[in-house]
């Protein structure tokens, strides 16, 4: 049986199958393709069950054909007529390394500030439509030249990351949507639904387990001791049996093998390949390092021919799931046809980016501006004129002033690094002569600097990826507060300080108080400048995570807890934990108008353990300006019988444009498993998963807060209780719920 699974070029009519026997004969439907020869019994008769065609790939592939498609870039089985096939997507906020001009997006933390279902819903759909554009494109191109290693050549997308920023070191949090697993969770599956084109121990069960169950690709860290590689009870106790998850689990890059080699947690690689297979890897992600020793394995019987069968189901039935192995039509699109990069896409970008600009600060209303106020505005950083924005902001502010004028000085020569005194001066002297004037601050990618004595010599480190490179402080550079009190000295006029970065920062006192506003931008994509344009002249993005005072806020680096820790001086990680003051707390953001809440009420008076809590809220747009709220719900537990988290997030909603005296009734579902607490949580070692199956839905009050943030920081938030009448296992309820 020699013939391609899906997508071989034909001389079929349109809407005609080819026969996957000889490569030549086409039929004119589906039913008609099941009587094809040699299909009938086969992984092709797409008539059976996919168990059934999956017994059939089993049986008829070798042991060392099975191993060899545990990678990222799976070889083809030639006698089976089952092609090459590229798994990895990088996809987090775009169709990543593509030939095709693939739409960039906000980074995932920006994505997490628009606090938007209908937004990220749009993401996915578009970046689903421009990855299924480039598959297509890639079948339709000549096998003898396309390289199967590229990316943006399969439909399997890694992403979203469903990492929680619990600490804002960490150098990966630029790529997740926030702290919080209801938040999380929520942009997660609207992400997904919409790629997918549809319709429809305590710390990691406080956290983690909650966050969702769409994807899996296991890190390279420890967890509780054990490479999460490596560790059954996260991988097949709590994953497999708990969560009943049936997908496919795929390693970091090289975390599999990772496992004997930097953890040293077993003393052979074979040994560590053997580990991460029997604990519930399915595949390796970068090199082949730990798959090419499994035969090695079995025949020193660390593990066996039935766990790589496992995987190899795992893997394959996800190809059946996605149409692999359907009645196969030729391909009907091009990478550089209008699916990949239209401007319709550019639309939803833009959206994205105006709706994740999050106003921190704005003394005396600096912000917004007008054009009448006049044209001459004074723009510092390098990242003004670069950056991977389509417009850039200097471009954009001067098509948005018209006959204005644009001051844009190199101040800085990186994002953190002084260029010269020359270019202070030069910035304060664009400063002096503007009307108002916009410095950009944070960080970069691939930089990130704190200074010496003299503050010209700044030491860099990187922030984001190769997973390594966590930050050590969160302040900003010595040199970017120097610039800012520079600009501060040389101007009477405005100044907006527009921060552009992943992880959160620490703002230093001398520099928040020379900022007349403070913009957070995030990493915006490919329209950021025009969003942060249409922002100073024009709001409604709320932080996804803590803004911390400094460093000294946060927990010791060997303290990977939550939970506040008298004996490591922890004071709690993430707003749900922290005790101390915040410089901006997670769902902060001002507007340019202002809000009212009324007419708070819920359900009903008590609910069951695993009902949802349905609450409703009036909010009133009491200023001159049209703009968006985002409506947020918190609850307290004061009567959990184990340690919670002091408040958390229930349910939110983004309220789009309201116009100046409207009011709108907002209806939300607060979810059972929004309110679980943990029993058995002290555990320790792989014991620790087993927490997840402690996880509990208590009876008792339920203290309910509604308004633009969290309860302690937000003025004229209503509050309402209910009371939870019996206490459930969280799985009881979720069983429950799929009768």
């Amino acid at each position: 049986m020699s013939s391609h699974w899906c997508g071989a070029k034909s001389g079929c009519k349109r809407g005609q199958y080819l026969c996957p026997s000889d490569s030549r004969t086409c039929v004119d439907s589906a039913a008609d393709y099941a009587k094809c020869p040699g299909i009938k019994g086969t992984h092709l008769d797409w008539t059976l069950g996919t168990e059934a065609r999956l017994d059939f790939l089993v049986a008829h592939t070798s042991l060392s054909a099975q191993i060899g498609q545990l990678h990222n870039t799976a070889p083809e089985l030639l006698e089976l007529g089952v092609p090459e096939y590229q798994w990895l997507n990088d996809d987090q906020h775009g169709v990543a390394r593509t030939p095709a001009r693939a739409t960039v997006f906000p980074n995932g933390v920006g994505l997490g500030a628009t606090f938007s279902h209908a937004t990220l819903r749009a993401v996915g759909a578009v970046v689903g439509r421009e990855a299924r554009g480039l598959h297509n494109g890639f079948l339709a191109s000549d096998p003898r030249r396309r390289q199967m290693t590229c990316n943006g050549c399969g439909l399997t997308l890694y992403a979203p990351n469903l990492n929680l920023v619990r600490d804002p070191r960490w150098g990966r949090a630029q790529e997740v949507y926030g702290e919080d697993p209801t938040h999380m969770g929520e942009l997660v599956v609207e992400f997904v639904r919409g790629a997918q084109n549809n319709t429809a121990g305590r710390t990691d069960a406080d956290g983690y387990l909650q966050a969702g169950t769409c994807c899996k690709h296991v890190a390279v860290y420890n967890t509780e001791g054990v490479p999460t590689c490596g560790s059954r009870g996260l991988l097949t106790a709590v994953l497999r049996e708990t969560w009943r998850w049936d997908g496919f689990v795929v390693s970091d890059y090289d975390a599999w093998a990772n496992i004997a080699l930097a953890h040293h947690y077993n003393a052979t690689l074979r040994a560590g390949a053997a580990q991460g297979l029997n604990a519930g890897i399915d595949q390796e992600g970068g090199s082949a390092l730990a798959i090419s020793t499994l035969p090695a394995a079995i025949r020193d019987g660390l593990t066996t021919p039935a766990a790589v069968a496992r995987a190899f189901r795992n893997l394959f039935r996800l190809r059946i799931r996605r149409g692999a192995a359907r009645p196969s039509r030729p391909p009907r699109a091009h990478p550089s046809a209008p699916e990949v990069g239209p401007r319709r896409h550019l639309a939803v970008a833009r959206e994205a980016a105006l709706e994740l600009m999050t106003l921190l600060e704005n003394k005396g209303r600096a912000l917004p501006r007008s054009t009448a106020q006049g044209g001459a505005f004074s723009l510092t950083a390098l990242s003004a004129r670069f950056g991977n924005w389509g417009l850039s902001l200097e471009a954009a502010l001067r098509e948005r002033l018209g006959g204005g004028t644009v001051t844009a000085a190199r101040g800085l020569d990186a994002i953190g690094a002084p260029e010269s005194r020359d270019g202070f001066r030069a910035a304060a002297a664009a400063a002096a002569s503007a009307d108002a004037t916009v410095v950009v601050l944070g960080l970069a990618f691939d930089q990130y600097c704190h200074g010496d004595d003299d503050g010209l010599g700044d030491h860099c480190e990187r922030e984001g990826f190769p997973a390594g490179n966590d930050r050590r402080i969160i302040e900003l550079p010595l040199g970017q507060q120097r610039m800012v009190a520079a600009l501060r000295a040389a101007t009477a006029g405005p100044l907006v300080c527009l921060l552009v970065h992943g992880g959160a920062i620490a703002i230093d006192n001398a520099t928040r108080a020379a900022c007349d506003a403070v913009l957070d931008a995030w990493y915006p994509g490919i329209e950021g400048g025009a969003a942060v344009a249409a922002t100073l002249f024009g709001d409604a993005g709320r932080t996804p995570v803590t803004f911390y005072r400094a460093t000294a806020d946060l927990p010791p680096l060997a303290d990977t807890g939550m939970y506040p820790n008298a004996s490591s001086g922890s004071r709690g990680a993430t707003y749900r934990f922290f005790e101390g003051a915040p410089l901006y707390p997670f769902g902060h953001g001002l507007s340019y108008t202002t809000f009212a809440y009324s007419s708070l009420s819920l359900d009903a008076a008590s609910h069951s353990a695993c009902d949802a809590v349905g609450v409703t809220v009036t909010v009133t747009n009491t200023g001159s300006v049209a703009s968006d709220e985002v409506v947020q719900v918190y609850l307290k537990q004061p009567d959990a019988t184990v340690p919670a988290p002091r408040v958390r997030l229930g349910a939110f909603e983004r309220i789009k444009r309201l116009a100046p005296g409207a009011s709108i009734a907002v209806k939300l579902s607060v979810p059972p498993e929004a309110r679980a607490v943990v029993h058995g949580g002290e555990a320790t070692g792989e014991a620790v998963f087993a927490a997840s199956a402690g996880v509990t839905l208590e009876k008792g009050r339920l203290e309910i807060f509604v308004g633009g943030g969290q309860p302690d920081f937000f003025k004229g938030r209503l509050a309402a209780t209910t009371s939870i009448v019996d206490t459930k296992r969280a799985s009881a309820c979720a069983a429950q719920q799929d009768t």
